[in-house]
């Protein structure tokens, strides 16, 4: 919220709603496929309240950025990649185009250029990992693996998907 407050009062606008884009400023994603949206088994995150609806969740959340613009190939592999593995990963998984999210951009020091970005919340606070998964012999499962080793430290719930942890500092104990 720190920032929305600071560029509002520069004058500057950034959110934008992907229902208000047009078809032709969808970009080519994938293998010369046009998305016009992400995949079912994506969350669309359209706006800021709806991503900090997600931060606030108390499940792991793992969230793609990619670019309308840039990338569009390396994009539309990652799409592809995340879809075939959301079903079987325990946590929630969600997908954002960083040209409507110019401020998640600032807060995580990602530019268009830059995607695509997988950041996993797997924190109560607002730190994300990013995770790895262009490596020149990188597949689906190998992605799967990464995600299931950053996780190892975080606890199920009852349906299975893990929870977030709490940072703590000091040992809780009586300290003065």
């Amino acid at each position: 919220m720190f920032f929305m407050k600071v560029f509002a009062a520069v004058g500057i606008v950034f959110l934008a709603d992907i229902d208000s884009v047009g078809s032709s400023d969808v970009p080519n994603v994938g293998a010369g496929a046009q998305v016009k949206k992400f995949p079912s088994n994506l969350s669309h995150i359209r706006n800021e309240d709806r991503f900090e609806d997600i931060i606030v969740d108390p499940e792991v959340a793992l969230v793609l950025v990619v670019s309308k613009k840039y990338k569009t190939s390396e994009c539309g592999r990652a799409v592809e990649v995340l879809n075939s593995i959301s079903p079987e990963l325990p946590c929630r998984v969600h997908a954002l185009y960083i040209e409507d999210m110019k401020s998640i951009g600032y807060e995580f020091s990602i530019r268009g250029r830059k995607t695509p970005k997988l950041l996993l919340f797997r924190t109560r606070s607002r730190m994300a990992d990013e995770v790895d998964f262009f490596d020149q012999e990188d597949s689906s499962k190998k992605l799967s693996q990464k995600i299931m080793v950053l996780l190892k430290d975080n606890v199920q719930n009852d349906a299975g998907h893990y929870e977030k942890s709490t940072l703590a500092i000091g040992a809780g104990g009586n300290e003065l």
